[in-house]
């Protein structure tokens, strides 16, 4: 993982215990590319998971319950998450 592309102030508000909740959800989900996000958008990982699921949750219900599999042909999609 290269952190340098990170600006300090994401590193700093990762909660490791939070960001394993976030994973441990995602696995659950059937998510295939957690590396992958965890490369390229950590910043997703410092939202509190109880957020992190109510994003997703709500972004899941707009793509007809197949958010996961439309993330893995445009990760562009993860920028609705940065939405209020």
């Amino acid at each position: 993982m290269d952190f340098t592309k990170y600006e300090s102030d994401v590193l700093k508000n990762i909660d490791k215990d939070n960001m394993n909740k976030i994973i441990d959800f995602l696995s659950s989900k059937n998510c295939s590319y957690i590396g992958e996000l965890l490369d390229d958008y950590l910043d997703l990982f410092t939202f509190s998971y109880d957020e992190f699921v109510s994003k997703f949750d709500l972004l899941d219900k707009k793509y007809n319950n197949n958010l996961i599999e439309e993330v893995s042909n445009d990760m562009n999609i993860l920028e609705e998450f940065y939405i209020d």
